[in-house]
């Protein structure tokens, strides 16, 4: 039998005891929720870093196209200023001078132009309107271009996303399944992590809504591109091998850029269908003709 000193020393004892395993699961449950901290930590500064190169690319992209459709403004104002000069009477030394260096300068802006000045009809290798047509030709072109590339960028991103995504769950799975969290520790970590999921998920929208809308670029740039080959009675062109210099060298780029963003979309997405080879002479047939390009891409987005 204990005495009162015994039942004293016992309580202390079991005092002691209590206390002591309450510190231990008390120093467990805080370090693991520094550690759960630390991963959501991780996932946040990962997400922020996506987010902003999404937001980068996109904004790169849009300055592109500003761009290529500034510098199509520019040839088409020499492209007049040719014009001007060519059906000017009695040429001035300096206006031929003139005349020489906008057509150079124009033949560099647009690769396989060829354009020239007959000094004895005085008169231009094209006319007006040819001149405009190729102009907005190749616009187009590099219009189309830019977006598919943009395409294949977007469709990368969208992989990244659902990577990090997953990595949340993960994550979550992990902080409700543990056993040493308070619950206000829990309730803090899956908070930040709510805060992380959210801002994926945002991304994840716009970039489905700019994936729609540079699809929609493509189709219009290649309706475009068969207006302008239309309208503009350039020379006749029935498949790849009766393509020479720019025109040739774009369709091979846009022929890469189909490559590549058949090469990185992911069945998890299930955003085009490229399944189906896309030749030379179906390309050139998409450039050739309006009806052709849109329901080309619309299939494409249908599949």
């Amino acid at each position: 039998m204990l005495g009162p000193i015994g039942w004293i020393t016992a309580a202390i004892g079991l005092l002691v005891g209590g206390i002591i395993g309450l510190i231990s699961w008390l120093t467990s449950a805080s370090e693991e929720s520094e550690r759960l901290a630390e991963g959501n930590e991780q996932l946040a500064e990962s997400t922020e870093a996506l987010n902003e190169s999404v937001n980068s690319s996109s904004e790169t992209y849009r300055q592109n196209q500003t761009e290529i459709r500034g510098a199509a403004e520019e040839n088409q104002n020499l492209a007049d200023k040719i014009e001007d000069l060519t059906n000017k009477e009695n040429k001035s030394a300096a206006e031929k001078q003139m005349l020489s260096q906008y057509i150079e300068q124009l033949n560099g802006s647009i690769d396989g132009l060829n354009l020239a000045y007959d000094q004895e009809a005085e008169a231009l290798n094209m006319s007006s309107e040819e001149l405009k047509h190729r102009i907005d030709l190749m616009r187009e072109q590099d219009v189309a271009q830019e977006a598919l590339s943009r395409l294949t960028e977007i469709t990368q991103q969208q992989a990244e996303v659902e990577e990090e995504l997953a990595k949340v769950i993960e994550q979550r799975k992990e902080i409700e399944e543990s056993g040493n969290l308070t619950r206000s520790e829990s309730k803090e970590r899956s908070e930040e992590l709510n805060e992380t999921e959210n801002a994926l998920k945002e991304t994840q929208a716009e970039l489905g809504e700019q994936y729609k809308v540079t699809e929609e670029q493509i189709a219009t740039a290649s309706e475009n591109a068969a207006t302008a080959i239309e309208e503009g009675n350039l020379r006749q062109i029935n498949s790849y091998d009766d393509l020479e210099g720019a025109l040739k060298e774009a369709v091979d780029a846009m022929s890469d850029q189909y490559e590549k963003l058949k090469d990185v979309a992911t069945d998890a997405f299930q955003k085009i269908d490229l399944e189906t080879e896309h030749t030379m002479e179906s390309m050139i047939e998409t450039m050739q003709h309006n009806q052709t390009a849109v329901a080309e891409w619309e299939r494409i987005k249908q599949g």
